[in-house]
């Protein structure tokens, strides 16, 4: 039996205890010291058989023996009182019903008693326990790093319990911050309590070193507001994790670590509708393109969770591909899979997948999608990205697939590169597709974090070299999710998806990137454009100063989930954006660079180039260009 249980089995024999003799204590007070010898033959255990397993009962009712003893807080007494007085006026109620002899006053001064004595136990143990790990411990450390403490005022409390439980003198509490109340005078345990607007002072002042964050920040400006703030004075921020750990022993403060780039991104969490996306994927047979992939991956971890008949991971990163396969078999103890290598592409290859797995579900995440690159290489770009779209869409319909949802990105909106516009013609093209069972969902998000090549990846790299860290332009923002956000949403919009929509992520406030790589210097304790410097190198080609969510002919409609809006625009003709698909795909072997950003400009009329080469196929004169 774990220490947990053993402690809150004595705790609950103390309270019994305590019961018993509290009642005796009673009828001695009620009775002026006078009872006969009737009282201890009858009445004593008339008294004790009713009113023990009553305040017993309610003991369990309100779980008076959860808290750990030496965290005990005015919530665990309120519980206490709560039994104590639920238990007195049942026993009242059952004593008027049965005419039982007890008197009235014993039950008074019982329910005062008890309330009394389990409130002053606690106190007890808790005093007892923090007087022995005083004189057990050794000398205090001489350099005591200084915390302040942020929070709701129970959640700071229980933090400062335990630093002063666990830490022997190793860290000093310099201030409390309280963000349920405004500035006070007013002390605990000899430490001031401060308001939010006295954040900055006390910093300074009181030379803290480290910042808790005691409790889930919903307000995402204040929690900037106290990480940007403490960067600022060079103080690491850290927030506390579960409680309940922490007190169970199960942690300590040498187990925390500091807030990280991601936690600068976050967002309040996601909440699923399960029920709807189990729907669709719950002993079902599941197909997963660009499986090995940042996205691909962490949506076949979330499909594993809602128990899929089988998942086919096909991607022709060979390495990555093994690396998942490991992953599902010794982490989270899923076999139900099949693992394809190979391009999507590969028309022999995709009809042999569909006909011997017959995939229910496809969630289609493969593509090329870092815009230099494919600005430099528009065959590769259109090739596989509207190539493997258009023969994954057509063999879905002709094998009767439930749902295709894929994966697009908010550079497919007005695009002004090659890879955008790309994207926006897969998005046009399975959002136009005739098809009376296979729904096609499209869902369109921002950048995400930790992906593969991503700008957090290159300013970690550039930070850890001692810099520069290079940000193309001063103003340049761009909408940030986390991966496993991104891809609870993918999940959710197949859900709720009906045929041919796209789905736009709620991506929050855009990122300053200038911003973000300034307070990724900061963490590592650094002073940007002093310890590291950062340098402006231009825009690159086909980069934007920011993205869109919506083109211009869309607006957005609202769907059950506040994170998820669709997207209502007009409906193309098939016939013809099939009619100039193929075209495009049918001549791209013998299409000059030019003349494929051409025709894809005349099947996507809003893709404007920027900073690109190929702004002269806006202007009419890109004949006059020569192709690699």
């Amino acid at each position: 039996m774990s220490d947990k249980y053993t402690s809150r089995i004595v705790i609950f024999l103390l309270d019994a205890m305590i019961c018993v003799v509290s009642l005796g204590v009673a009828f001695v007070i009620r009775f002026d010291f006078e009872l006969t010898q009737e009282f201890w033959n009858t009445e004593l255990w008339e008294a004790l058989l009713l009113l023990v397993p009553l305040q017993v009962l309610f003991f369990f009712i309100f779980r008076t023996f959860d808290s750990i003893i030496r965290f005990s807080s005015s919530s665990d007494y309120l519980r206490i009182l709560l039994a104590t007085v639920s238990s007195a006026l049942l026993a009242l109620v059952v004593r008027e019903a049965l005419a039982l002899p007890i008197s009235r006053g014993v039950l008074l001064i019982d329910y005062i008693l008890l309330s009394f004595a389990l409130i002053a136990e606690r106190v007890g143990i808790s005093l007892i326990l923090d007087w022995y790990r005083r004189s057990t411990a050794g000398p205090p450390s001489k350099a005591a790093t200084n915390l302040l403490l942020v929070g709701n005022e129970t959640e700071v409390r229980n933090v400062f319990d335990l630093v002063r439980y666990q830490q022997d003198g190793r860290m000093s509490v310099r201030g409390i911050i309280l963000l349920d109340r405004g500035a006070t005078r007013k002390r605990y345990f000899g430490v001031r309590l401060y308001g939010i607007e006295e954040l900055e002072g006390v910093l300074k002042s009181k030379d803290v070193e480290r910042l808790i964050i005691c409790n889930v920040l919903e307000d995402m400006d204040l929690r900037n507001q106290l990480i940007d703030t403490s960067l600022r004075e060079k103080v690491v921020v850290y927030t506390a994790p579960n409680l309940t750990d922490w007190m169970e022993g199960k942690k300590n403060f040498e187990a925390l670590k500091p807030i990280d780039v991601n936690e600068l991104l976050m967002r309040p969490p996601i909440r699923l509708s399960k029920d709807n996306i189990s729907t669709y994927i719950r002993d079902k047979v599941v197909l997963i393109t660009g499986a090995a992939g940042s996205i691909g991956s962490e949506i076949v971890r979330q499909v594993v969770g809602f128990q899929p008949k089988r998942i086919v991971l096909f991607d022709q990163a060979e390495t990555p591909l093994y690396e998942i396969d490991l992953e599902l078999k010794e982490e989270l103890g899923f076999f139900d899979f099949e693992l394809i290598i190979g391009s999507g592409t590969d028309g022999a290859l995709v009809r042999r997948i569909f006909d011997s797995l017959r995939p229910e579900t496809v969630f289609h995440a493969a593509a090329y999608k870092h815009v230099p690159m494919m600005e430099n290489n528009p065959y590769e770009a259109v090739e596989n990205n509207v190539r493997m779209t258009k023969l994954l869409a057509d063999t879905s319909i002709e094998y009767g697939v439930d749902k295709f949802v894929m994966v697009s990105t908010d550079k497919a909106v007005n695009p002004t590169n090659v890879m955008g516009a790309t994207k926006r013609l897969c998005e046009l093209y399975v959002q136009s597709l005739p098809s009376d069972r296979t729904k096609f969902i499209s869902t369109r998000f921002g950048n995400v974090l930790g992906s593969n090549g991503s700008v957090i990846q290159r300013f970690t790299k550039q930070i850890e070299a001692g810099g520069p860290v290079t940000v193309t332009h001063a103003g340049i923002i761009r909408y940030f999710m986390s991966i496993p956000e991104a891809c609870q949403l993918v999940l959710e919009a197949g859900a709720i998806g009906d045929a041919n929509e796209i789905y736009v992520f709620d991506m929050g406030k855009p990122q300053k990137i200038l911003k973000l790589a300034e307070r990724m210097i900061f963490l590592k304790g650094l002073i940007p454009n002093q310890d590291i410097r950062i340098e402006i190198t231009g825009l690159r080609p086909g980069e934007k100063l920011y993205e869109e969510v919506l083109a211009d002919d869309e607006n957005n409609l609202p769907t059950h989930h506040p994170k998820i809006l669709r997207a209502r625009q007009k409906r193309l003709d098939y016939a013809s954006l099939q009619s100039g698909i193929n075209s495009l795909l049918d001549e791209l072997p013998s299409l000059g660079e030019y003349e494929i950003v051409a025709k894809m400009k005349a099947l996507v009329p809003e893709f404007k180039s920027q900073n690109s080469r190929f702004e002269s196929v806006d202007r009419g004169d890109a004949s006059r260009h020569e192709d690699r």
